[in-house]
């Protein structure tokens, strides 16, 4: 008896001890977690301060407009194909709640350039532009050349499809490029007035080794007439004109401009897909020269998120406008190079503002 009951108090003290040891290993596992946890926390904590920390001076860094609202001018009429994409563009670029926002103003028929060119460097007035930016220097048709301001961002590329009247035998754009080549001047194209049309003409006679025989209008809506009235062969027009035309036959369709072919005129391949070049009507921002960089880049970034938005691509690539972003450094090269291209096409390189006799004369001036 004596014998057992030292056997049961052995095996107390023996559940005691085991009980003693696994209580203090786990407060020792407790310690050791929330030892761990704390540091993890403070280290959390650390970073996060350091990224507050690092915002605020970034932000002290740059100084924000200062006005109600960055106005994002357009040298065209309210409802024109410029103000409605720089709408688009500005509503989503607002939609992140920028400070301060953005606002189009239309400034049909004022002198937009010297007004931004002069405007205060503080980020509060911003010039919508395409290529001919480039061109009217070139050509002597504007003192200010784009390195007069500082290039902001490039932010969308706008098709041009190279249409044909409905009676045309050819089929495609090899089949109608020979037949130019073999009879020089009996394939028309239509054009008008502006600027660019006339560069990119001149470069799709250059790049395909053809002469056509140019028709000079006043406005693209002349030319677009000509066109359905068979009174030329070829002109360059916009996707939504050409998707109307080429489904009720009146038309026929060459080519889109752009690299990628566009969503809703799948069928219609690229003119580089064909053996041609890319182009189209390249929209950006620019502002005054002195603007510092970092407000500079702080601007791009706004519209490199908004033109992030699926429903503005979607809404944009309908029409055959497509997303083509660059920020401020990558677009200086790009208008770099598109004026050694231009002078060289137009013969100028060893001057700024004579052209050569490439390029295809304004309606009225002989050929």
């Amino acid at each position: 008896m004596d014998r057992l009951r030292q056997i049961g108090s052995w095996r107390q003290i023996w559940r005691s001890t085991l009980i003693a040891h696994l209580l203090l290993g786990l407060t020792v596992s407790l310690f050791v977690m929330t030892r761990a946890e704390i540091s993890s926390a403070q280290t959390n904590q650390a970073q996060t301060d350091n990224s507050k920390t690092d915002m605020a001076q970034s932000k002290r860094k740059i100084k924000l407009p200062p006005c109600r609202y960055v106005k994002v001018l357009v040298a065209a009429g309210a409802g024109s194909g410029t103000d409605l994409i720089m709408r688009s563009l500005v509503r989503s670029a607002n939609a992140a709640r920028p400070k301060p926002l953005f606002r189009v103003v239309n400034r049909e028929g004022k002198d937009v350039w010297t007004e931004t060119a002069t405007s205060a460097p503080n980020g509060c007035t911003l010039l919508t532009v395409n290529q001919d930016l480039v061109a009217a220097y070139l050509l002597g048709a504007r003192d200010l050349d784009w390195e007069s301001f500082r290039p902001l961002a490039l932010l969308v590329r706008v098709a041009a499809v190279l249409a044909g009247k409905s009676t045309l035998e050819a089929e495609n754009l090899k089949d109608l490029l020979t037949s130019a080549r073999e009879t020089p001047g009996s394939v028309s194209v239509g054009y008008s007035d502006s600027r660019l049309e006339r560069i990119f003409l001149a470069t799709l006679e250059t790049n395909a080794k053809v002469s056509f025989d140019r028709k000079a209008f006043e406005t693209g809506v002349d030319m677009f007439t000509a066109l359905l009235e068979k009174r030329v062969d070829l002109g360059f027009i916009s996707v939504p004109a050409a998707r109307r035309r080429i489904q009720d036959g009146k038309l026929k369709a060459f080519g889109v401009s752009t690299a990628e072919r566009i969503a809703s005129l799948s069928d219609v391949p690229t003119l580089a897909e064909q053996g041609g070049f890319s182009f189209g009507y390249d929209l950006g921002l620019i502002v005054a020269k002195g603007t510092p960089v970092e407000l500079v880049d702080h601007l791009a970034a706004i519209f490199e998120k908004a033109v992030e938005d699926k429903l503005l691509v979607d809404e944009l690539g309908e029409n055959g406008i497509m997303i083509h972003f660059l920020a401020s450094d990558p677009y200086t090269r790009y208008l770099e190079d598109l004026r050694a291209d231009w002078r060289k096409l137009l013969g100028t390189e060893d001057s700024d503002k004579k052209p050569g006799d490439k390029l295809p004369p304004v309606k009225g001036q002989k050929s």
